[in-house]
């Protein structure tokens, strides 16, 4: 995360001088709170090409929150954007039989991220109070 420290500016944590800073510092954190979890995406030579997670999730209401989406810079206005969004959906709304977690609602909070839903064909509903 250090090739891109204006990330940080953006978000909730400071820049990390590698990938286990990030591992240490952040993740391991993140676990506490048993409503967010965190996906971290990278290559077969561990760039990390993306960090999305899960926030506000309730098993009860069977719904969550797409929390912050970082994309780094090279890989801004590729597929990648598209793919991880869709995989995610996936995973968060499919049944368990389908190798989902069987939630029914997921939501985004911010003005990008809703750009992201809307370029993959979400229909923006309401805003949530």
């Amino acid at each position: 995360m250090q090739v891109c420290p204006h990330v940080s500016d953006l978000l909730p944590m400071k820049p990390f001088a590698d990938l286990d800073a990030f591992t240490n510092d952040y993740l391991v954190n993140i676990h506490t709170n048993s409503g967010s979890v965190t996906f971290v995406i990278s290559d077969e030579l561990q760039t990390i090409l993306r960090i999305i997670g899960f926030t506000h999730t309730s098993v009860i209401d069977l719904q969550t929150e797409i929390g912050y989406a970082i994309i780094f810079l090279p890989f801004q206005r590729t597929h990648i954007t598209t793919h991880t969004v869709r995989m995610l959906l996936y995973y968060t709304l499919d049944l368990p039989s389908s190798n989902g977690i069987g939630l029914r609602h997921a939501n985004w909070s911010n003005k990008a991220s809703v750009r992201t839903a809307e370029r993959m064909e979400f229909v923006f509903e309401t805003v949530l109070k």
